[in-house]
């Protein structure tokens, strides 16, 4: 599944609707809770995965639902990696970019045991708008030029596969680089450091 690129798509980030549509799905993944106010209430619910269509120019969001140990990062990974695999096999679902994943685990416990008070329940909904205006400029600061990937770069295939495998896959990875950091990159002489630095227009130090 591409990643959706802000970029090209600034109308649609800065509207009303796409605005909506992200904090439905802040909404959605805080509601998967019990009535003592913990969000995975079953511990099935794990993640909900925020994608835009570009056909029809709406977000769309998934829920991410198997029994498995919280604790467990590489698990869950895996399980909301498959998630994306399966919803881009799927017709109606095969242009659908990837905006964001909204983890269960990211979410507090909110209020004591039973049902929360009045006072709690408004605290929690202050929380949550946090979180979803969190999410939403997290979500736009990805038009800055330093978020994007390494590919706009044009560098030549040598200095490009030399990056990628040393795991520099963003232009802001890059910058924050250090010369000493750059010459233990395998493969990466001079004369593509030097390529780097003219494309960042910078001077590693």
């Amino acid at each position: 599944m591409k990643k959706f690129n802000v970029a090209e798509n600034i109308m649609v980030t800065t509207s009303k609707s796409f605005k909506n549509s992200i904090q439905s799905a802040v909404d959605f993944t805080s509601r998967e809770r019990n009535s003592y106010g913990q969000t995975i209430y079953d511990r099935s619910f794990i993640a909900t995965i925020v994608t835009f269509n570009p056909v029809n120019k709406e977000v769309e969001y998934f829920a991410v639902r198997e029994f498995v140990d919280t604790d467990n990062t590489k698990r869950i990974n895996e399980l909301i990696q498959d998630t994306i695999t399966r919803i881009s096999s799927k017709d109606e679902y095969t242009q659908n970019e990837l905006v964001a994943i909204i983890k269960a685990s990211e979410f507090e416990y909110y209020g004591l045991v039973g049902y929360p008070s009045k006072e709690e329940q408004e605290n929690r909904n202050l929380k949550l708008n946090n979180k979803f205006m969190s999410l939403y400029i997290n979500i736009i600061s990805q038009n800055n030029d330093n978020n994007q990937e390494i590919e706009v770069l044009k560098l030549s295939i040598r200095s490009f596969n030399c990056l990628k495998r040393a795991g520099y896959n963003t232009i802001q990875q890059v910058k924050n680089a250090t010369l000493d950091e750059m010459m233990k990159v395998r493969n990466l002489g001079q004369t593509s450091l030097n390529e780097i630095e003219e494309a960042l227009g910078i001077k590693f130090s």
